[in-house]
């Protein structure tokens, strides 16, 4: 999970969500790269003095035995960095690699070496501004993602931004998009990314052979829009068709989210694409406003694990449609199942999905 400080609330609002809720939160590990020794410094005294979960959070009564001993790692950016590019900042300020490369690229270096390094045959990356909506275990999602692993991609990228985006990933590759569609969309379908040790090696090796020059170089030589995720994705889909059955590779479906989503009835839902520059993960609640959409868009999710869903802040305000409906907002949540809302600023949602309930005045009075 890559932060800094001014994403700090964020990720200890995250990480206590998890505290609470994710009840198999003692046997995995949580790394956080942080950019810069004071961070570290820092963010390592605020979950010393994390909240307690107490007797409940939320809606969600807390066991009375509960334990908080997580495995967390609080990782500076400069020492995973190659001594190229350590000689252009210090331990305390990376900065520079900010200013000069952006924030998507800045980013996605923190997200590629920690994935790289840290050395774990398979891992998640995560934003700081999750947010886990139910009780629920994340182990067995990794094995479900390691039985039967999918990417997705779409047919019908809707903005010339993005698609610049596509072409600029399929050149990291050495590649040219044309060998995946002019129009194709991938890496912000479903917002659960699972990464492999065996697959970023080969990624990274496969693009040094294919340049000439080390890996990290060649990303940060393209345009800033272009998203880890999307190289990685796009690196399993290409090589899938080169390498034999008995390859990593072979394991994978890659599924198209248009004639998968035709298949399960939602349709009507299709005009909100339009809205959407990253591809259908960051539209996919909004399927919920339309009537009747609710049951077809949890059961897609179930059978197809989307369990992570993004939403937009005013999702849970009255608007159009279904918006702003507690009762069906909690029936997509519990029937999906939907664990966590990602890259969303929602500081009062358990609050939200307290109201009317035993736990509310509980919840207003833990947060006053």
């Amino acid at each position: 999970m890559p932060t800094f400080d001014g994403h700090f609330q964020e990720a200890l609002k995250a990480l206590r969500s998890l505290r609470c809720l994710c009840t198999d939160i003692n046997d995995i590990e949580i790394a956080f790269v942080l950019s810069s020794t004071t961070e570290v410094t820092q963010f390592g005294k605020l979950i010393q003095d994390i909240k307690p979960c107490g007797d409940h959070y939320g809606m969600y009564p807390m066991p009375v035995n509960q334990t908080w001993n997580p495995q967390i790692r609080l990782l500076n950016l400069y020492d995973l960095l190659p001594p190229v590019l350590q000689k252009d900042v210090e331990p305390d300020d990376t900065n520079h690699l900010l200013n000069q490369y952006g924030k998507y690229r800045y980013q996605g270096l923190k997200k590629l070496l920690a994935a790289r390094e840290l050395r774990y045959n398979a891992a998640m990356w995560i934003d700081s501004e999750a947010i886990v909506t139910q009780p629920f275990e994340i182990r067995p999602l990794f094995s479900q993602h390691l039985l039967h692993p999918i990417i997705w991609k779409s047919r019908h990228a809707t903005d010339d931004y993005w698609v610049n985006c596509m072409a600029s990933a399929a050149r990291i590759l050495g590649r040219s998009l044309d060998s995946f569609g002019r129009r194709y969309n991938g890496g912000a379908e479903n917002m659960m990314w699972f990464v492999e040790r065996e697959i970023i090696d080969d990624m990274f090796a496969f693009v040094e052979a294919a340049h000439g020059k080390p890996f990290l170089q060649v990303f940060l030589e393209h345009d800033d829009c272009t998203w880890e995720t999307s190289v990685y994705h796009m690196h399993i889909q290409a090589r899938k068709l080169e390498t034999g059955p008995g390859s990593i590779f072979a394991r994978y479906k890659v599924l198209e989210s248009e004639r998968e989503m035709i298949r399960w009835g939602l349709v009507p839902g299709f005009h909100y694409e339009e809205e959407s520059v990253c591809g259908w993960g960051e539209v996919m609640f909004k399927l919920i406003k339309e009537p009747g959409m609710q049951p077809l868009l949890s059961a897609f999710i179930k059978r197809y694990g989307w369990h992570f869903q993004r939403v937009d802040a005013n999702f849970f305000e009255p608007g159009q449609g279904e918006s702003g409906n507690r009762e069906m907002i909690k029936r997509w949540i519990y029937d999906s199942p939907v664990y966590m809302f990602i890259s969303a600023d929602l500081p009062g949602f358990h609050e939200w999905l307290a109201q009317d309930t035993e736990f509310a005045n509980k919840e207003e009075e833990a947060n006053t």
